[in-house]
């Protein structure tokens, strides 16, 4: 293996190209409870609602007049209704239920229930129907807003509303499409000029931003961490030779495994994420374990690098071996579970595994043995570890000394301890 470097090289470039392929293949998406089996209770559940009632997951808009009793304007419960109207016609999503559907109720109950009647109340109307609804809670006033059922749509001032409707479960890629591509372009289209401002609010919402947030910072969190781990072992190291040893295996570690999921289509979403943070501390682990014991063997037979390799392999890579193949195990059980999530960690933390054992003691040894040239290029001689080696076998050889006095001493029946 050390003597055909250039194939481990060109083996390495063509798996880095492979996976860069299936990084292209990655699809960011996420559901609700895309983590359950599929043949459990709650997506049996979850399809019937779907089916029946266009979902169970709850979509809500919030509008603001930004005047009180502002919503007892005409006009403004007229942009409400025709916003509505056009959510009606989403097949995603549920008939909204808000402070406009409830007036069109109420005119049709105050006219005995005739189906032509389903409209908003003019001018004339609005009084007697919202004093009606007053009444009908024992407390109110003039302007029926502090009415315990209207309550259920709008603040007590009259000037915020609520718009609620349910969704289907349909992703986080096809809600963002839902939003961005046909409801919000519509909304500002319909308010535009009415002084009144509306948002997107409920919980749906904010689970697809909260994912968003994981997905688009796992960038930002990887380059971090590779930043720490490079300062770590520059403080240990001061070399920027072994920063970029330390760093280029794991690199090559996560690009290979980020080209495993898209290859077999596991999507990136919260609970896949995490799997490059924990691969990450491990490759890092490994890489700085053998970078320690190569300078250790490095200032022990004067600076040669192919023997300080070779130990170096035959000592602290055996113990990376034996550990890969515990945590493999260990991780591999993962994959039996039925949860997506977990079934995902098992699966992808076990081929990190085989990966990093090639990063570390394949691509690693072969970098330092073409890069690194021994005597004078190796290390600085105020590192930390370079010093803690060197402390090492001078308390070694101190004991040594202290034990061949003791016995000096002991032939004339003297100890000192």
């Amino acid at each position: 293996m050390l003597d055909r470097r250039p194939t481990v090289y060109v083996a390495a470039l063509v798996m880095v190209a492979g996976a860069a392929f299936g990084i292209s293949r990655i699809e960011s998406v996420s559901y609700m409870v895309d983590d359950l089996p599929k043949k459990s209770s709650v997506n049996a559940d979850l399809t019937f609602f779907e089916s029946h009632f266009n979902g169970v997951m709850p979509l809500e808009f919030e509008v603001d007049t930004h005047k009180k009793r502002g919503l007892l304007k005409l006009k403004n419960l007229e942009k409400i209704d025709q916003f509505e109207k056009f959510l009606r016609t989403q097949p995603e999503l549920s008939p909204p239920v808000s402070l406009v559907s409830f007036l069109k109720a109420s005119t049709q109950a105050f006219y005995n229930g005739d189906p032509k009647f389903f409209r908003l109340p003019d001018n004339s109307e609005r009084p007697y129907i919202l004093t009606a609804l007053a009444n009908s809670k024992g407390a109110g006033n003039e302007a029926g807003m502090n009415s315990k059922l209207l309550r259920s749509f709008a603040d007590s001032t009259g000037q915020r509303a609520r718009i609620s409707l349910k969704i289907a479960d349909i992703g986080s890629q096809n809600l963002d499409s839902l939003m961005n591509q046909r409801i919000l372009p519509e909304m500002d289209r319909i308010f535009a000029g009415s002084g009144m401002d509306i948002r997107p609010t409920g919980t749906t919402i904010i689970f697809t931003k909260g994912n968003e947030y994981i997905i688009h910072t796992l960038r930002e969190s990887l380059l971090l961490a590779f930043g720490l781990v490079g300062l770590v072992v520059l403080i240990l190291f001061r070399s920027f030779k072994t920063v970029l040893f330390a760093l280029i295996p794991n690199a090559v570690t996560l690009v290979l495994t980020a080209g495993i999921m898209g290859f077999f289509n596991i999507p990136l979403k919260p609970s896949t994420a995490l799997i490059f943070v924990i691969a990450l501390g491990i490759d890092g682990d490994n890489s700085i374990h053998l970078l320690a014991k190569f300078r250790q063997e490095m200032a022990l037979n004067g600076q040669r690098v192919r023997e300080a390799v070779s130990v170096t392999l035959s000592e602290a890579g055996t113990s990376m071996i034996y550990t890969s193949i515990v945590l493999f195990v260990g991780f591999s059980i993962f994959a039996f579970s039925e949860f997506g999530g977990t079934k995902a960690l098992g699966l992808l933390m076990s081929a990190s595994l085989l990966i990093t054992n090639f990063s570390n003691l394949i691509l690693l040894p072969a970098m330092l043995i073409t890069f690194d040239h021994g005597k004078g290029n190796s290390i600085d001689n105020n590192a930390l570890i370079r010093h803690y080696d060197e402390s090492y076998h001078e308390e070694d050889d101190d004991a040594d000394l202290d034990l061949a006095r003791m016995k000096k001493e002991g032939d004339v029946g003297t100890y000192e301890i």
